[in-house]
């Protein structure tokens, strides 16, 4: 089980309001990884999630909106299941108290691979401050402070 917030949030950190449309889920131990492309691959990431909601699996999402509106349909917590034909998962099921919907999963040759990600080791950042972006950040810095102050 898991709340529908959970998987929409999980689905919102790859998919960026339609920058990414298809990925792979890999699910293994109870750990649901998610690496990412957009289309143009000037985006790539990796999610991890603790505690997935489906079993060990290889799961392709090819169209993450129409998964989206599926989702939406739903409301409170969730079971997802997985439908099997051979070797193959074919259809992931989402299940509230009211509905019951079906996802068809794709072929995995359909998802675009994502190449390693080459981080610097270093960062090397030269900032010119005058007068006015100290001041405007000073000014900044007080309202953060008076806005925490209200709060507590």
């Amino acid at each position: 089980m898991i709340s529908k917030q959970r998987l929409q949030s999980i689905v919102a950190k790859y998919h960026l309001n339609g920058l990414t449309q298809s990925v792979k889920w890999v699910t293994k131990d109870g750990k649901l990884d998610i690496c990412f492309v957009s289309a143009n691959k000037d985006l790539a990431g990796d999610i991890e999630c603790t505690n997935s909601p489906v079993e060990d699996s290889e799961l392709a999402i090819f169209d993450t909106a129409q998964l989206n509106k599926l989702i939406s349909v739903t409301n409170g917590d969730l079971l997802l299941t997985l439908e099997k034909n051979h070797k193959v998962y074919s259809k992931l099921y989402i299940e509230d108290s009211s509905f019951n919907v079906a996802y068809n999963l794709a072929d995995s040759l359909l998802i675009p691979k994502r190449g390693t990600i080459n981080f610097p080791e270093n960062y090397d950042v030269i900032i010119g401050l005058n007068t006015e972006i100290v001041d405007n950040l000073i000014k900044a810095k007080k309202r953060i402070e008076q806005v925490q102050l209200k709060l507590f």
